[in-house]
């Protein structure tokens, strides 16, 4: 998905030139503040969703290589038929779940399918296997992850009171260009209210949105990333544990600017569009805990976790074991959560260890604020909270423990390997 694993979030569709990709852009932001003065109405959403599907679909996937286009409307087709099969399931509350599932099953259908079994079908898969036994058909759909989460949070939002969209504002959400790579995952209710009730967003600080994202994610990303894991150990040369903590803390820099960037580029893109969507980074490298690191990284990943499997998860399974044993209940499911975040992130086990540390640390988090408030009284505990220097102390480590279990997340398996054979 990038130059290492999961980074790089754009460069997919890097085939074709900046300058052509800058004009794409620019010709979205153009065509879409020409609709928002237009009236609301089917012919207004017809145009947003054509907008929407006409940049997804240049940018990219024409821009890359044949297999891509026709993965394209392999695509288009899955979700088209997601929706009538999504209303019909939901339509009966017995289906409701199976309903909900079925992004998240198309999601994993495109992670998990074996690529061998693909390649019997499609013959012209058996040479790229051949010569990339890892090779993947998860970054050919492009943003499933999100678009999953986005269509199944719509599901919720609609039994909640929220009217269904029709066809046409069911696709200009599923293929929403600004979110439609790297989140944020925002919400159906938001869009169409923002739609409907033609929101506007000042120009200017979109734009200024835009330029800083861009700032971050190309230049200071480009210029950190070039002492992360990719630069720095694959030369042939020996290296010492010093030049693994420089890539620890570089890849961590580089995937916060490159990532974070990106997400200013679509909250700016989607301003522009009338549609706010929410933030995903709140300055996560100043967390003093695992805890509020995840309160303020990729956070609206973390706010769906929590609003549709942690919070449902802990109610029932809380009330079934009872008082004695609820906190011990509590720490298995934010193990769960996380193992589920692990896996969401990408295929392989390198992902799941991913998951389980910060599982882990943030299980021992929650034990240890328990030990605090039993052992402290409420004021002792204020005043621990309230200390400067053990409030730097907990930022240091959790900045450490981040940038080493990303370790995982940056690297493949024969990668790891690699980097630990180099290791003096």
């Amino acid at each position: 998905m990038g130059r290492m694993r999961c980074t790089r979030t754009f460069e997919v569709a890097m085939i074709i030139s900046a300058e052509w990709i800058a004009g794409i852009y620019v010709a979205f932001a153009l065509a879409v503040l020409g609709l928002r003065k237009g009236p609301v109405g089917a012919v207004r959403d017809g145009l947003f969703a054509a907008i929407n599907l006409g940049a997804v679909f240049i940018v990219h996937f024409a821009a890359r290589d044949p297999r891509a286009i026709l993965v394209f409307w392999v695509y288009l087709a899955a979700v088209v038929g997601m929706y009538p099969a999504m209303r019909i399931l939901a339509a009966r509350p017995v289906y409701f779940w199976l309903a909900f599932a079925l992004p998240i099953l198309l999601m994993a259908g495109v992670r998990y399918t074996p690529t061998a079994w693909v390649a019997q079908e499609l013959r012209g898969l058996q040479e790229v296997l051949r010569r990339n036994p890892d090779f993947s058909l998860a970054p050919y759909f492009l943003g499933i992850s999100y678009l999953a989460f986005r269509c199944s949070r719509m599901l919720i939002d609609v039994r909640n009171g929220a009217p269904w969209p029709t066809f046409v504002q069911f696709l200009g959400f599923a293929f929403f260009f600004p979110v439609m790579s790297v989140g944020p995952i925002h919400r159906w209710t938001e869009h169409r209210e923002a739609l409907e009730n033609k929101t506007t967003f000042p120009v200017s600080p979109c734009l200024q949105r835009i330029g800083i994202g861009l700032a971050k994610a190309v230049f200071l990303a480009g210029w950190v990333g070039q002492l992360d894991y990719s630069q720095m150990f694959f030369d042939g040369h020996l290296h010492s544990l010093v030049d693994l903590g420089i890539a620890a803390v570089a890849y961590y820099l580089y995937l916060y600017l490159n990532f974070s960037g990106y997400c200013d580029v679509a909250i700016g893109l989607a301003g522009l569009a009338g549609v706010s969507v929410p933030e995903n980074f709140r300055n996560p490298l100043m967390a003093r805990n695992l805890k509020e690191f995840w309160n303020c990284w990729h956070i609206t990943l973390s706010e769906w976790m929590r609003d549709l499997v942690f919070s449902p998860l802990a109610k029932k399974l809380v009330t079934r074991v009872g008082p004695k044993y609820a906190n011990h209940a509590i720490a298995g499911i934010i193990l769960l959560v996380f193992m589920l975040i692990g896996v969401w992130h990408g295929k392989g086990w390198t992902f799941f260890i991913y998951g389980l540390l910060h599982g882990l640390g943030v299980v021992a988090n929650y034990y240890y604020t328990l030990a605090l408030k039993k052992y402290l009284s409420r004021e002792e505990y204020l005043s621990y909270m309230a200390n400067r220097w053990i409030e730097a102390v907990g930022i240091l480590m959790t900045f450490c423990y981040v940038a080493g279990t990303l370790f995982f997340m940056a690297n493949s398996p024969t990668q790891i390997y690699q980097i630990l054979h180099v290791l003096r």
